[in-house]
């Protein structure tokens, strides 16, 4: 989990910060990278999958995944976006950023709502609530990690 923290902790720093030349464009590329390399190392090893489990959980999950980052690359557009206008933003502009964060974060509790059913096809209930323990315990620490690194709204 370290690791992890580090590379998220590395992702909100290049996020927060100014200026978004194509060098910070490919680092914060190749930290979302290791996010995901992380995030799928820390889900096989708490899962204790059978290999018939993870042979049917692992398609769903990088599908899933892929989905996921779709809605994580329009939150990291927003927040350049809010980084590139932080000190000129107007309450137009804020009011259509907050608009559009409330509605990322509407897509992605679809997306997981969508997917229950699809995992649970592979996982027993008990296993299926925990990979979803996970992945809510990771995305707080992301969560967290972005919050402690954008800077308020002046």
């Amino acid at each position: 989990m370290k690791a992890f923290r580090i590379a998220i902790a590395l992702a909100g720093l290049l996020i927060a910060a100014p200026g978004f030349a194509q060098t910070v464009n490919d680092e914060l590329e190749a930290a979302r990278s290791q996010i995901h390399a992380d995030r799928k190392a820390i889900v096989a090893q708490l899962m204790n999958m059978t290999e018939t489990e993870s042979a049917a959980f692992w398609p769903i999950y990088n599908i899933y995944r892929e989905d996921v980052r779709k809605t994580d690359d329009k939150l990291v557009a927003l927040v350049k976006d809010y980084g590139a206008q932080e000190s000129t933003l107007t309450d137009v502009q804020a009011q259509k950023m907050l608009d559009q964060y409330n509605a990322l974060r509407a897509e992605k509790i679809g997306l997981q709502k969508a997917y229950v059913k699809k995992f649970g096809k592979a996982l027993p209930a008990k296993k299926l609530i925990r990979y979803y323990q996970i992945e809510n315990k990771m995305d707080a620490i992301i969560q967290y990690d972005l919050a402690t690194n954008i800077p308020l709204v002046k």
